[in-house]
């Protein structure tokens, strides 16, 4: 396959014929159709963040599964799916801590270049590529770990868009409120966390702050980190905030409505949005449960 290469800090990237070695179990093929460019891929590029060399970059990226290697239960080829830099392994420390998004397996493995097993899939004549955040997805083919190729549901995506045109109404629910789960340096990989839970602060954009919702600790929204000093902070995961701006994103027409703990706070604010909802002011409403 074609792949972009980083192989030198403020380099170019180079386009190579990129091998991939035999599927091991849990991995996942994608053919690519999308990846998304980031500004994490610029910073790789001038090195401000540090990654082995030669690497593959990308970390968002969207395709078709191609084939599966062993154990593989929750795809298979032909599925649509978009690829997670943010798979989890299920059973570490903080996934037992329900911070999935923390998984020890899967931070080592973006930070050494390589898929959560500790190995690479990538070769160029026989030369060890790194993984790019458990992705790589600027090539035609991508390989990821079974939880990190998340199925796209296109059968949701067309039940919410029918409706929308038959003057339905339609109710989605994320059982995560907030922006953003969590605020990490992509430099060090500190998490901002409660001084008083230990959890980490979750990013809300109206109004801005990042909040414990254990305790109601808050704090302005990082610009830089508190460890190392890196200006620019990563902002990860998705709740109830970032999930409106995405709907209004892809269904324009559409009048949205957010029911959660931020929009409900004040006294009768649940009847009037279910009100609003009974006459029909309201064609998609957004909640937690």
């Amino acid at each position: 396959m074609n792949a972009a290469v980083l192989r030198e800090v403020a380099k170019p990237l180079t386009i190579e014929r990129v091998e991939i070695g035999a599927l091991k179990p849990r991995d996942v093929l994608v053919r690519l159709g999308a990846s998304g460019l980031c500004h994490t891929d610029l910073e790789a590029m001038l090195g401000s963040l540090q990654l082995p060399l030669p690497i593959v970059l990308g970390h968002e990226g969207a395709g078709v599964v191609e084939a599966v290697g062993g154990e593989v239960t929750l795809v298979r080829p032909g599925d649509h799916v978009v690829c997670s830099w943010s798979p989890n392994c299920g059973h570490c420390f903080y996934c037992d801590q329900g911070q999935p998004i923390l998984c020890e397996a899967v931070v080592a493995a973006a930070a050494s270049g390589h898929l959560p097993d500790g190995q690479s899939r990538l070769r160029v004549s026989g030369e060890k590529l790194h993984h790019f955040s458990v992705v790589s997805s600027h090539a035609e083919y991508c390989v990821v770990p079974e939880a990190g190729a998340v199925p796209w549901t296109e059968a949701l995506d067309g039940a919410v868009r029918g409706a929308l045109e038959r003057r339905e109404q339609v109710i989605l629910l994320l059982n995560r409120r907030g922006f953003a789960t969590y605020v990490q340096c992509p430099e060090c990989g500190d998490v901002r966390e409660c001084p008083s839970c230990a959890i980490a602060l979750t990013v809300h954009e109206t109004p801005p702050a990042m909040r414990c919702h254990y305790c109601g600790h808050e704090e302005p929204v990082a610009a830089a980190c508190r460890v190392c000093g890196h200006a620019t902070q990563r902002m990860r995961g998705i709740g109830t905030q970032q999930l409106e701006h995405f709907v209004a994103l892809r269904f324009p027409e559409a009048r949205i409505a957010r029911m959660d703990l931020d929009t409900t706070s004040t006294k009768w604010a649940h009847h009037r949005i279910l009100e609003r909802v009974a006459r029909r002011e309201v064609d998609v409403l957004l909640g937690t449960r």
